[in-house]
Order: C-alpha cells, then sequence, then structure tokens
C-alpha cells in the first residue's frame, strides 16, 4: 500500500512539471505578440507610434485652400518617413474659428488653417497685423515684419499657439439678398459676421444687426431668411454655394483675409528638430503656393 501511494505522489510530480513547462511554451509568444511582432529569431520587432498632426479648417474640400492642405499633408508624412501623420478637418467639423483656436490653445488640436484675425481672440494685438481697408501686398507684409514677430512670440509664450506662416486668402466683401444702392439701405439687415472683434464693430457701426452663425450654417440662415447677407471673401461664397442666395455683392472691400497656420506650442515641443525643421518647410512652401493660387 505504501508503494502505491509513493506511486501516485511521483506520477503527480511529473504530471505537475509537464503542465508547467506546456504552459511557459504558450505564454512566451502571447507576451511577444503583446509588446510587438515577433522575428525569425524569436526577438519582437518595436515600431513607434507616429505623432499625429490634426489640422482643422473651416474651408471645405472643394476650396483651393483644402487643395494646398493636402499638399501639406504629403509633404509632411513623406518628408518624416512616416513618423508625422496628418489627418485634415475641413469645413468646420472640429468648430468654428473661435473654438478651433481655443482647441490649438488647449492642444486638443495640432494644428489650425484660419484666417489670421482668428487669433484676435486669443491675442488682441493681431489685428494690428491685418488693418481694414489695406491693399493684399501691404497687408501680407505686415506679417513678416519686427512688430508681427514680437506679436507672434507673446502669443506663443503667453496662449501656447506658434504662427508658422501666412498667405493672402482673398477680399472680404459684403454679399446681399437684396441689392444695396444706399447706406441707409443695411440699417437693420440681420449680417453674419465672423467672430472677430474689429469685424464686429465695423458692422455695428453701419447699424446692423450681426449674427454669428456658424459658417456651415449659414446657407439655411440664408434660405429661411434668418440672415439677409455675410461679409466673407469670394472662394467661401463659393464653396459655401452661398450665391445661390445671395445674388449681390457690394464691394466694400472692408478687409484683405490673410490665412495662417497655427500650431500647438506643446506640440512643437514634442517635434524633434527634424521633425521641426520639415513641418516648417512645409508650411513655408503651401504658404508661398496658396498666394500664388491667390
Amino acid at each position: 500500500m505504501r508503494r502505491k501511494i509513493i506511486a501516485v505522489c511521483v506520477l503527480c510530480m511529473v504530471l505537475g512539471t509537464c503542465c508547467s513547462c506546456a504552459n511557459r511554451e504558450t505564454e512566451e509568444p502571447l507576451e511577444a505578440e503583446a509588446d510587438g511582432t515577433a522575428s525569425d529569431s524569436g526577438e519582437a520587432e518595436y515600431t513607434e507610434s507616429p505623432l499625429l498632426l490634426k489640422v482643422a479648417t473651416t474651408k471645405t474640400p472643394e476650396s483651393v485652400s483644402y487643395e494646398g492642405l493636402e499638399i501639406l499633408k504629403e509633404s509632411i508624412e513623406t518628408d518624416s518617413g512616416g513618423s508625422m501623420e496628418v489627418q485634415i478637418y475641413p469645413s468646420g467639423r472640429l468648430g468654428e474659428q473661435t473654438a478651433i483656436m481655443e482647441g490649438v490653445r488647449l492642444g486638443t488640436i495640432e494644428m489650425a488653417f484660419l484666417p489670421l484675425e482668428a487669433a484676435e481672440n486669443i491675442e488682441a494685438e493681431v489685428a494690428e497685423l491685418a488693418p481694414l481697408f489695406s491693399a493684399e501686398e501691404e497687408t501680407l507684409a505686415l506679417t513678416q515684419t519686427e512688430r508681427a514677430e514680437e506679436i507672434f512670440t507673446k502669443m506663443q509664450e503667453e496662449s501656447n499657439i506658434r504662427c508658422l506662416d501666412c498667405s493672402l486668402g482673398g477680399i472680404q466683401n459684403l454679399w446681399t439678398k437684396q441689392q444695396i444702392q444706399d447706406i441707409g439701405q443695411l440699417q437693420g439687415l440681420r449680417i453674419r459676421v465672423a467672430e472677430i472683434p474689429s469685424y464686429i464693430t465695423a458692422f455695428q457701426n453701419l447699424d446692423v444687426s450681426i449674427s454669428s452663425l456658424p459658417l456651415s450654417q449659414v446657407y439655411d440662415g440664408l434660405k429661411t431668411n434668418l440672415l439677409d447677407g455675410v461679409e466673407l471673401d469670394s472662394e467661401s461664397v463659393l464653396c459655401y454655394s452661398l450665391y445661390e442666395t445671395c445674388k449681390y455683392c457690394l464691394e466694400t472691400e472692408h478687409a484683405v483675409s490673410v490665412n495662417a497656420f497655427f500650431l500647438s506650442e506643446d506640440v512643437w515641443q514634442e517635434m524633434s528638430p527634424e521633425q521641426q525643421k520639415i513641418v516648417q518647410a512645409a508650411v513655408e512652401d503651401v504658404s508661398e503656393w496658396l498666394t500664388e493660387q491667390y
């Protein structure tokens, strides 16, 4: 009887050892799969996720501006060897200008392509760089001055937003559903005006009723008579099909739209020096191309 008990104990020990070996054989490959892809030698190959750059804009996919963003995407992804990935969010999908700029400030949106004036809500002194009733070449030149550098540096340090470069984006005019032949006819009209302090002040002085309806909703607002008109550049009027309801253009030429590439300073600091050079070069090339198209 004693011999039988000993035999059973030995058998249990042998089976336990076999099970332990079997468990190790199945666990090790699973661990390797979790960390990376196992190579032929049994060593895991590790790959690093690319740095994601979400680019938000109110421009539509039909615009020349969007074409420029596609060029930017291809340039950054190719030149970085896949270490950076660019995703474009057009048509205000991540919000209107004010919301996008706030997202860049907080770092929830990595990059924005918006009118330079959109930064006025972040840094009021930006208004100096896009004055009302100025010529195109003069306005763009202002963004390259020492004063502009001071303003951009202040915005970078205080608001966490870096301005990489600027390009011409079009002349702002007033587009209306009815023909305006006298300044007095503007009185009481409900006009959609961009949420830019200097623009709002200018149109308030004309005694119009200001609306800040999101650009993506302006078409319906005009159709349903919620709006009587909109102040906007020609490209946006074309891409949002606003010409279907706004049959008249009052050539106020009250502002030059200068578009700018804004980047979260936190994201800039995450980049390697090589990645920073790639992004800066790509933005400058695209900005020059966009100005040529304009």
